[in-house]
């Protein structure tokens, strides 16, 4: 009786190689097993579920040395890790690979990044199947956007409240000077985000809805009438609400309407007044068309 040599595992069948590859680093399989036999090169180079991690000890001749071994379209999972004393490591992996490349990329994690690295990487990519994006950065003594001068906000109806105060964080608000706010129809911005954004914005000297005609607010002191009045655009109306214990505010808002030469019209009971404003839809479109937005998006948590 003949017997059949068993197999070993040098002809285990690719699948299984495969499998047990995923055990591996990427550099043991790019330069230790793909040195075994010709087939294991041939395995190795069409391996595609590498996963790349280049932390802070990674020498730049390590990170070129592996970008040129390997197949960027072969890489499902890329940890760059800066030092937070130096940025090298991602802008050595930048300068050995073309982004546009991982055309397979599903997870992707930055430790310590730049503003700069990161646009280069978010505008190169193009692949869809990302699944995960991982940032960490510290905050730097100055603002990341410090010299921003137009915002665009996109206000999620389940905004939290304090979300002024992470944008805030990133951008100096003080250079601002146009807000638009590209709420939906169904959306209602509360007075105290319209409030915390004057606040906070002391240069404002636009603030701009495309799709808000009517626009109502409850202010107690004038100088807050006044500060709507001169920096909200592009509404039909705004109507103004005085408190009960501020009296003196609607009749002292007439007189500094009357003045400006505004049209205006005010209830049976002086508790309102509502300002008549000329719309130019046209010029809105136009302008509007020309600002990227700013989305932020809030996610309740569900237990």
């Amino acid at each position: 009786m003949s017997l059949e040599p068993l197999p070993t595992f040098l002809t285990l069948p690719v699948e299984l190689i495969d499998r047990i590859l995923d055990l591996l680093d990427t550099e043991s399989i790019l330069f230790s097993f793909s040195g075994v036999s010709k087939r294991f090169h041939a395995i190795a180079y069409n391996y595609s579920r590498l996963t790349i991690n280049f932390t802070d000890k990674s020498s730049k001749a390590d990170i070129q040395r592996i970008c040129r071994a390997m197949r960027p379209e072969n890489v499902i999972a890329l940890t760059l890790k800066n030092s937070s004393r130096q940025s090298n490591i991602i802008r050595h992996f930048l300068s050995s690979v073309y982004i546009y490349q991982l055309t397979q990329l599903r997870s992707l994690t930055l430790y310590n990044i730049e503003e700069y690295d990161l646009q280069t990487i978010i505008k190169s990519l193009t692949t869809s199947k990302l699944s995960s994006l991982s940032l960490s950065f510290e905050w730097p003594n100055e603002k990341l956007f410090g010299k921003l001068t137009q915002l665009a906000l996109d206000i999620n109806d389940q905004q939290p409240s304090d979300f002024l105060k992470c944008l805030s964080s990133f951008i100096d608000l003080s250079h601002v000077n146009e807000i638009w706010l590209l709420e939906n129809h169904s959306r209602f911005l509360q007075l105290e985000t319209i409030k915390n954004l004057l606040e906070q914005t002391s240069n404002i000297r636009t603030l701009v809805s495309g799709r808000i005609d009517h626009f109502k607010i409850r202010l107690r002191q004038l100088h807050w009438m006044k500060l709507v009045l001169t920096r909200i655009k592009h509404v039909s109306t705004v109507t103004i609400q005085h408190y009960e214990s501020s009296s003196n505010s609607i009749p002292d808002m007439i007189k500094w309407l009357s003045r400006k030469g505004k049209k205006f019209s005010v209830d049976d009971k002086y508790k309102s007044i509502q300002v008549k404003f000329d719309k130019d839809v046209d010029e809105l479109l136009e302008v509007k068309s020309n600002h990227k937005r700013l989305k932020l998006v809030h996610h309740r948590q569900t237990s």
